[in-house]
């Protein structure tokens, strides 16, 4: 006979209490996901996608945040490389924030799984406009939004269309992945 398995669920407030040891909580409805501190090629290419948009998304009212926060109490809290959101001014606490509009996952063999098969369906389940999922393996980038195919594969660039905005210029995946052989 099969048993059902149940596993702990903790809330946001539990883990901001934790203390900094290094490793990334982050909860889906209460599921507790532990990734450990990223490797520098992580952070290059995070990085470097957080400096292209910053540089194509010049207006006073869109921020981009490297590494960025999701908070919705009581129990999701999600921990983006790269978050673009929305807001009238500089908001004074993660969870203030309402309109996120991109979140950007860069690939480390610790957090695959985590970040294709639970995240990016979490993101987008919130109402995260666009999500990218960064292989720097393939030097690839998969690209999903709301009510559209999964995981669109772009190689060479990534063209990004904010919400009631122009398209802002290509991002080169070749210079985003410079160096990274």
């Amino acid at each position: 006979m099969p048993m059902a398995v149940t596993a702990r669920r903790f809330s946001v407030d539990e883990i901001l209490g934790w203390p900094d040891d290094g490793n990334r909580y982050e909860l889906v409805d209460g599921v507790l996901l532990v990734t450990p501190a990223p490797v520098p090629v992580h952070q290059i290419v995070a990085n470097r996608l957080a400096a292209a948009l910053s540089t194509r998304l010049d207006r006073p009212d869109v921020y981009v945040a490297s590494p960025g926060e999701i908070l919705i109490r009581p129990d999701l809290r999600m921990q983006p490389d790269v978050l673009v959101f929305w807001s009238e001014s500089v908001p004074a606490k993660w969870e203030d924030i309402r309109e996120h509009w991109l979140a950007v996952e860069v690939w480390s063999p610790s957090s695959v799984v985590y970040d294709r098969e639970i995240k990016r369906d979490a993101y987008l389940q919130i109402g995260v406009r666009e999500v990218w999922l960064v292989d720097c393996e393939r030097k690839a980038v998969l690209v999903s939004r709301p009510g559209a195919l999964r995981d669109q594969v772009q190689e060479k660039s990534l063209l990004w269309r904010p919400p009631l905005r122009p398209e802002t210029a290509p991002i080169d995946l070749t210079e985003v992945f410079r160096g990274l052989e």
